[in-house]
């Protein structure tokens, strides 16, 4: 899947969009591996990480709760938790960019 963002400052002078590559993936194959970072590199656009399927977290998200919050060293939370964090790495590099 394809995670679009847009941003732009409080002064107003960064506006961008960009297409982020994120893999969902399970241990088990059933939507093959590699996939969204194979598309990502076609598509020169970064890839920010693979998300795999945790049933946990289909339980805990049908009442209410986030699997970050109530289990943060689940796998899915790890890779969540990395993603964010790839996508901070680009907001500020844009940001810097447009400040200099």
């Amino acid at each position: 899947m394809n995670l679009v963002i847009w941003a732009q400052s409080q002064s107003g002078r960064m506006n961008f969009k960009k297409n982020l590559g994120i893999n969902v993936m399970n241990q088990f194959g059933l939507f093959g591996s590699g996939g969204g970072k194979k598309q990502a590199e076609e598509m020169n656009i970064p890839f920010l990480g693979a998300i795999p399927i945790n049933l946990e977290a289909r339980e805990l998200a049908d009442n209410g709760k986030s699997i970050i919050i109530e289990n943060k060293e689940a796998d899915i939370s790890i890779a969540i938790s990395n993603i964010v964090i790839e996508i901070e790495k680009i907001f500020n590099s844009r940001l810097n960019d447009t400040t200099k």
